[in-house]
């Protein structure tokens, strides 16, 4: 360490520790709770390492493996076909030649957000100039791209239309990884994409509903197997979707409703603590209650930063091998144990090799 660093090191640091000594308790305990927020902070800047606290907030969490039906509102429209206009002059296409693609998404029209298909045909028929142009802002790999398109009067019903074929909602099935002590969850461990473009869905709203598996189409090599289920979507929900990213879904589980779950309370492991050996998934192949199936984690990543792919696991559980050939849709999120603690959960499925898929640390899930 150089003198510079020292010197900061002493004013960040030491310095405030000698002047809490004389603190009264009230005022050491607000002070206290502001070095510890920060303390990560400065270490990092003086000695260069990414050191983070955030994560361990929950020493332990309720693991679930119990599976959830869900859908999700998109907080903008996901654009899944460019599509024809019946006008006067015959078919026509106000869409093409404007670079639009499918799977973008439309979050703009004329400064307004859309939230879905019903607010495109609102601000169209609201603007009463039909010689003018709208402007569109699109999402494409988180770049903005503006376009100005004039719609086309539909002769058959008299109103104008963009030609855009959009989806504005999605629904699936996912495994519940862990619920915390203040019923926020994660849930899948990967983002919730359009099933039809594999385009990113931003959430605005959405809902987790409970969910009986009743069917597994078994993976075998070169085709990824399923967990068929079935959820009502007008059933009360048992939580609410707040978030989709990288890392999964994320939102509350109503308190009224955690008595419908499988919830097992464990500590949550270190990076450094998970280890290439046996461990244990909890997951549901049948029903609504989940099994405890042997695995084993074959690869761990050094990750000094939240990445999805932490480590390589491999199904070994002959009950679980024989059922499903491995890893199939519809169990990512199970959660992985190792030693009794929470290391990570499923995420992916090697389509070469159904006994083997990705999981994503516990640390970075709880992160979000």
């Amino acid at each position: 360490m150089n003198i510079f660093k020292r010197i900061i090191f002493f004013i960040l640091i030491l310095f405030p520790l000698f002047s809490i000594v004389a603190i009264p308790y009230k005022s050491y305990a607000t002070i206290k709770d502001c070095f510890d927020i920060n303390f990560s902070e400065y270490f990092s800047r003086l000695f260069g390492e990414n050191v983070s606290q955030k994560a361990y907030k929950n020493d332990s969490v309720y693991v679930s493996g119990t599976p959830l039906g869900f859908t999700v509102y998109g907080d903008g429209v996901i654009i899944v076909g460019i599509g024809e206009v019946e006008s006067e002059c015959g078919k026509v296409f106000p869409c093409e030649g404007h670079g639009i693609k499918e799977g973008d998404l439309l979050i703009e029209i004329n400064g307004e957000r859309i939230d879905n298909a019903k607010t495109i045909e609102n601000i169209i028929e609201n603007q009463t100039d039909i010689d003018k142009t709208f402007e569109l802002v699109f999402l494409r790999d988180k770049k903005r791209i503006i376009q100005h398109i004039l719609p086309a009067v539909d002769i058959r019903t008299g109103k104008r239309r963009l030609g855009l074929w959009v989806r504005d909602n999605t629904a699936g099935i996912g495994t519940l990884t862990y619920i915390t002590k203040n019923y926020r969850f994660g849930a899948l461990g990967h983002p919730v994409c359009d099933a039809d473009t594999g385009a990113f869905l931003p959430v605005l709203d959405g809902d987790m509903f409970e969910c009986n598996v009743v069917g597994i189409d078994k993976g075998i090599k070169g085709s990824a197997g399923e967990l068929k289920g079935i959820f009502v979507k007008t059933a009360e929900p048992v939580g609410k979707v707040y978030k989709n990213n990288d890392f999964g879904i994320y939102g509350e589980i109503f308190e009224d409703k955690l008595s419908n779950l499988y919830l097992r309370e464990v500590p949550v492991a270190k990076r450094d603590e998970i280890y290439p050996g046996k461990a244990v998934v909890l997951s549901t192949v049948s029903g609504t209650v989940p099994q405890e199936f042997e695995v084993e984690i074959i690869k761990t990543s050094n990750q000094s930063s939240s990445k999805s792919k932490s480590m390589v696991i491999r199904i070994t559980d002959p009950m679980l091998l024989d059922k499903t050939g491995g890893i199939v849709q519809g169990m990512s999120g199970s959660p992985i144990l190792q030693n009794g603690k929470f290391v990570g959960a499923i995420t992916h499925v090697f389509v070469s090799d159904p006994t083997k898929g990705f999981g994503v640390y516990a640390e970075w899930m709880l992160q979000q």
